[in-house]
């Protein structure tokens, strides 16, 4: 039987365009379905699906109940309400991670109910995947896209669908929220508890600046935490999941987050959702909020005291700040395919340099007819990627061109003299996989050419078979080649 075909693997700039614009909506979009349409929207496109669908979960009966459709064709399939655990959309709204199949009515290994699989066949649909909606930890649905025709779903495409479910759920967060308040002022003089008014329109107003942070920062983590701390007014931090601070005030060290009462509180606001209080022995209280998305621990907030409205507004800012460290990642990611593209393009005789070369090597100071410097750091090929990342974290490496080439890091800055005191290649930490200290291979000035070949090749030995072509105008390690002579030797 022939295999059958992928759902189209969406590039990681056309992930991040679509988050961002999804983020751009929920700053600017006040209308629910036109918001979530427009996610649905570009879910199909991005895994090229014929449809695309979510549902909502009703905990009272245990089920999960398709809400809003695009592609859709019949009523039947729109109307569509499915117990916890069955089928694709069961068992993805119940939080069993992505659910993903071939051909939903020949896969066996799903529990199936006649009636669904009638309408299934109605709407001719084969392939089916789905993937949690969640809020602060809580399953509130599912996003789903599907085909008429056999297809599996390979890693972009789940990653994909995964950071879309993000988006559909924060949308429809959002959406809830403008409604209830929307409900409240329409009821201001009606006698209701004006505390709790009170903290709503607070709500309310947080919401508006996290969603101009958001768009104003192209939702940077940074000014979402910015906004946050602001708000509780109590001292807050945010940690990776290593524990290692990222922003914030040094509440904490690695070492007390990794002790048991504080590890088990992370733990606890991973499963359950929401924040989790720790005491600790010397009597310091801490409010710790583990911020997920598929089952991913991307970072943790912790906020020093527990008083009831900052946590509120913690455990509210749970979905805003699990957006932005997407929206954050899935620009890094796009800056290092960006990167790797350029210096397999300079040093890769095989790789025919693009026109817009000059134009993509001006972002990070260089240029094709204007001496460069080289820098070669050995480094453990299996922590290249991570040291790669250690280095654009220097300061002064945005105007450095960094990427992993053949297990080593190549490092690429304008001029002759390369990166200044804090430079690469005077790195002095030695974390898992940065450079280490005494193994930069070279420093020597080079000429970036403009047939786009480039030196790291070079001076990486390779075996007599390699097919790659010999790059005759690389110069010995320490020397420097002019731009004329460069030219020349090619």
């Amino acid at each position: 039987m022939k295999p059958a075909p992928p759902f189209p693997e969406p590039s990681q700039d056309a992930i991040l365009q679509a988050v961002g614009q999804t983020a751009l909506d929920l700053a600017n979009v006040g209308d629910r379905d036109v918001m979530l349409g427009a996610v649905l929207r570009r879910t199909r496109a991005l895994l090229g699906a014929d449809m695309a669908y979510f549902s909502l979960n009703d905990l009272h009966s245990g089920t999960t109940y398709i809400e809003l459709t695009d592609g859709v064709r019949t009523p039947e399939y729109r109307a569509i309400r499915m117990p916890f655990g069955t089928g694709v959309l069961g068992r993805a709204a119940a939080g069993a991670g992505t659910v993903a199949t071939a051909d939903y009515l020949a896969d066996r290994a799903l529990n199936h109910l006649s009636g669904i699989d009638t309408i299934v066949r109605g709407e001719g649909v084969r392939a089916i995947a789905g993937a949690p909606m969640r809020l602060g930890g809580r399953v509130v649905g599912a996003l789903l896209v599907a085909h008429r025709g056999p297809r599996t779903l390979g890693p972009a495409a789940r990653t994909a669908l995964e950071h879309m479910a993000v988006q559909a759920a924060v949308a429809l967060e959002q959406t809830r929220r403008g409604e209830e308040i929307r409900r409240l002022r329409t009821t201001r003089d009606d006698g209701s508890d004006p505390g709790a008014r009170l903290r709503l329109e607070h709500l309310l107003h947080l919401d508006e600046r996290l969603m101009g942070a958001m768009a104003g920062s192209t939702a940077e983590a940074a000014g979402v935490f910015a906004v946050l701390a602001e708000s509780v007014g109590h001292p807050l931090s945010l940690h990776d999941p290593s524990g290692a601070l990222r922003t914030g005030r040094r509440l904490l060290t690695p070492e007390e987050l990794a002790g048991w009462r504080l590890r088990s509180a992370v733990r606890t606001s991973q499963q359950a959702g929401g924040v989790a209080i720790a005491h600790l022995p010397g009597g310091g209280t801490y409010a710790l909020l583990a911020i997920t998305t598929a089952g991913e621990h991307l970072a943790t907030l912790v906020m020093e005291g527990a008083d009831d409205d900052a946590v509120a507004r913690l455990a509210h800012a749970s979905a805003f700040m699990t957006v932005a460290l997407l929206v954050e990642r899935a620009l890094a990611q796009a800056d290092e395919t960006a990167q790797t593209t350029l210096v397999e393009e300079l040093v890769d005789s095989r790789v025919p340099p693009r026109p817009t070369l000059g134009t993509r090597l001006a972002q990070y100071g260089l240029s094709p007819d204007a001496p460069a410097t080289v820098l070669v750091v050995d480094v453990d090929p299996a922590g290249a990627v991570t040291a790669a990342r250690a280095v654009r974290g220097l300061d002064g490496a945005g105007r450095w061109l960094v990427s992993v080439h053949d297990g080593h890091v190549c490092v690429i800055a304008a001029g002759t003299t390369g990166p200044g005191p804090a430079g690469p290649g005077r790195h002095r930490s030695s974390p898992r996989g940065s450079p280490r200290p005494g193994r930069r291979r070279s420093s020597a000035p080079r000429t970036a050419p403009r047939a786009g070949r480039r030196t790291c090749a070079a001076r990486t030995p390779r075996p007599p078979t390699s097919p790659r072509r010999p790059v005759p105008w690389a110069a010995p390690p320490g020397t420097r080649t002019s731009p004329r002579s460069a030219r020349s030797a090619r």
